[in-house]
């Protein structure tokens, strides 16, 4: 089954200028360090352990306070309310009679070991309705505080995720892939944005109807979340289209996640009576790929290239995947500008050719086998010869004897970045 249209994108570019900043570099990150900072901090001040010792600390002292004043009254009365209160606030209905059961705990300890204070008597005639009010006020202020928090917990689900497959929604996704962002370029780490699209979603709809295109969805999204990581991120972006963030992954490792999911969805059948005796129903899908820092330092600029990816995936007959290369402006390097790598970085120019170049990496013509990781290589330009550090991005059979070979530069020296932008300018003008 095939579509021979294709659906449009799902997703809406928003106000980018509010959404990728207006400032990148040392301004960012260090707004990007205040912001984790006030975040670790909010963090910390909501985290149960932190609520757990500001009650230990009040009951504490609330103990002493009663050692010292010498008087069961006023304590009895009303100091132990507010830290039976706050346990069923902060920690729900078992919060609130655990707070209980230890305030009636130590007044009944009390009054059988201390037998001098003032008042013992009247506090001992008054224990029983004294435990039962506890007990009462932290069963009610804790069942109230619990139905409160699942009212909260089903609003911020309902807000953050979609109602269909449990993925985040456009909206969140965005304020998280920004967050993100900011984290790669603060530590130096790699990020992959993935953008997928089920293909023929559009014919399934129209063939059996939205019921059976709901079940599609579904399926592909809990296949999708199985196959990454915990601290991976996944949303559907809008219509049939999905929306991926890798944290620390190169183009190497999102290859492996993809053709491990495309893996998985062969084995999948979709069953249901909609097909109407017809045989099960397959998934398929295209996806489009771009890489931080290679395709872009921007949520405009990482989102834009993983679906003009996903685009050429799907002009090339669907069930592609595509890898984004088009951020930087490539040019044709000069005649005499040549490279040599490995152990032939001492000698003469090795056989490899330099297709095109650009300030973010080069797309190489070599017959030799290029490490599968980092590597050195010396370039000789009209300067004078330099030494960059570089990454194979892609490998592509361009005849019988030779390949494409895509690299990006993990450092290069200014002096030779200026040359390439000068080399830039000069193609604009032209």
């Amino acid at each position: 089954m095939s579509v021979k249209t294709m659906s449009t994108s799902h997703w809406h570019l928003r106000d980018w200028g509010e959404l990728s900043g207006k400032n990148r570099g040392g301004k960012r990150i260090s707004e990007g360090i205040f912001l984790e900072i006030k975040s670790r901090l909010i963090r910390t001040l909501y985290s149960k352990s932190f609520k757990f010792l500001v009650l230990l600390v009040y009951f504490l002292c609330l103990i002493i306070f009663r050692e010292v004043w010498g008087t069961f009254g006023i304590s009895l009365g009303y100091l132990y309310i507010p830290f039976i209160f706050l346990s069923g606030f902060w920690f729900g209905l078992p919060g609130g009679i655990i707070a209980a059961a230890a305030a009636s705990a130590t007044i009944v300890t009390e009054l059988i070991v201390l037998k001098d204070f003032p008042y013992r008597e009247l506090a001992a005639k008054g224990l029983a309705m004294r435990i039962l009010a506890y007990l009462f006020g932290g069963i009610l202020v804790g069942y109230i505080a619990s139905k409160i928090q699942s009212s909260q917990e089903t609003l911020k689900e309902m807000a953050y995720h979609d109602g269909l497959t449990g993925c985040l929604n456009y909206r969140h996704i965005i304020e998280l892939l920004e967050g993100e962002i900011t984290r790669s370029e603060r530590f130096n780490r790699e990020l992959a944005v993935i953008m997928l699209d089920v293909d023929n979603l559009k014919q399934i709809n129209d063939t059996y109807g939205h019921l059976l295109g709901n079940k599609v969805l579904k399926t592909f999204a809990d296949i999708l979340k199985k196959n990454i990581r915990r601290f991976d991120l996944i949303a559907r972006f809008g219509g049939d289209e999905f929306l991926v963030v890798l944290p620390e992954t190169d183009l190497k490792k999102t290859l492996e996640i993809l053709h491990r999911v495309k893996k998985e969805l062969i084995n999948t059948r979709i069953k249901s009576n909609l097909l109407k005796g017809e045989s099960d129903l397959f998934i398929e899908f295209s996806a489009g790929v771009s890489a931080f820092p290679h395709n872009g330092k921007g949520l405009k600029e990482l989102v834009s290239g993983a679906d003009s990816a996903l685009y050429q995936a799907k002009i090339k007959g669907r069930n592609q995947i595509v890898f984004e290369r088009r951020a930087e402006l490539r040019i044709k390097p000069y005649p005499d500008f040549k490279i040599e790598f490995g152990a032939k970085a001492q000698g003469k120019p090795g056989p490899i050719d330099i297709d095109n170049i650009s300030t973010g990496g080069m797309l190489l013509v070599t017959a030799e086998h290029l490490p599968p990781d980092e590597f050195k290589c010396r370039l000789y330009s009209k300067e004078k010869p330099v030494d960059v550090k570089c990454r194979v991005l892609h490998k592509k059979r361009k005849d019988k004897d030779q390949y494409y070979v895509g690299t990006c530069f993990v450092d290069i020296p200014v002096h030779f970045r200026e040359e390439l932008e000068g080399m830039k300018d000069k193609k604009r003008k032209a």
